[in-house]
């Protein structure tokens, strides 16, 4: 068991925005903070396919996000994955925690990312962002971290900048930072416009049925999302583990 994955035992402390890659090669992307002691939930993500355009070294990965299209490559090749949780009423994608090669956690990428040098343009773009957000929101580094593609060495040229922001406190000092930056404080932060959301809403909509005009009402009052620099950006807001009192069981529904 890889020592950067904290577990004790047959527990794992993983929590929204990390990710975790298994000894048969698929990615998942760790959700919620509440999990069962021997498992953690998270939905596959990359999983080595040999037309992929996504490469590592000398593995080809697909990048799998629509949610049905997750269930479906889970319940075609990996069926073992799949587990009826009582918990939450539903089944859900489970990893145990014996089968977890490497943990992937987003605070500390974007600590090693803050001391790499020759940065490529993704990298340089995500540790300026995060930079503005930092001095602006006045939140510590620690507080701040780096998730999806960037997070694994699976980025494109067009990949959007994951940020992670941890603690309430924290989490609503960067949406009021974003909230003045998106009204013109800042020009290179941008909500997205009408013509931007056309293609987001017709790949939101695989899993969700609303209309367009519902959607861009909605979307538009976002900050969380937007541009930087002209490249897509999303903030997840996530809270300390200080915050949860709520333990895997303690709640059903």
């Amino acid at each position: 068991m890889n020592s950067s994955q904290k577990a004790w035992g047959n527990f794992m402390k993983a929590r929204e925005g990390d990710l975790i890659e298994t000894f048969d090669g698929n990615i998942f992307d760790v959700k919620g903070l509440v999990h069962p002691l021997d498992r953690i939930i998270a939905f596959i993500r990359f999983t080595p396919d040999s037309k992929g355009e996504r490469k590592r070294g000398n593995v080809c990965y697909k990048k799998v996000y629509p949610l049905q299209e997750r269930y479906e490559l889970l319940q075609q090749k990996f069926p073992q994955y799949l587990v009826f949780d009582s918990v939450f009423d539903e089944q859900l994608c489970e990893v145990p925690v014996e089968m977890v090669k490497k943990h992937y956690e987003p605070a500390r990428y974007l600590g090693k990312l803050r001391h790499k040098r020759d940065l490529q343009e993704l990298e340089r773009q995500t540790l300026g962002f995060a930079h503005l957000l930092k001095r602006k929101g006045n939140v510590e580094w620690e507080t701040l971290g780096v998730s999806g593609s960037l997070l694994v060495g699976l980025q494109t040229s067009t990949s959007d900048i994951d940020l992670i922001v941890y603690g309430s406190d924290n989490c609503r000092r960067v949406y009021g930072t974003l909230k003045s930056l998106v009204r013109g404080e800042d020009s290179r932060v941008k909500s997205y416009s009408r013509r931007e959301l056309e293609p987001l809403f017709d790949f939101r909509s695989r899993d969700t049925d609303m209309e367009f005009e519902d959607f861009v009402r909605t979307e538009s009052r976002k900050v969380l999302q937007g541009k930087f620099h002209q490249r897509d950006y999303f903030v997840r807001c996530v809270k300390e583990w200080s915050e949860i009192d709520e333990q895997y069981g303690s709640v059903r529904y």
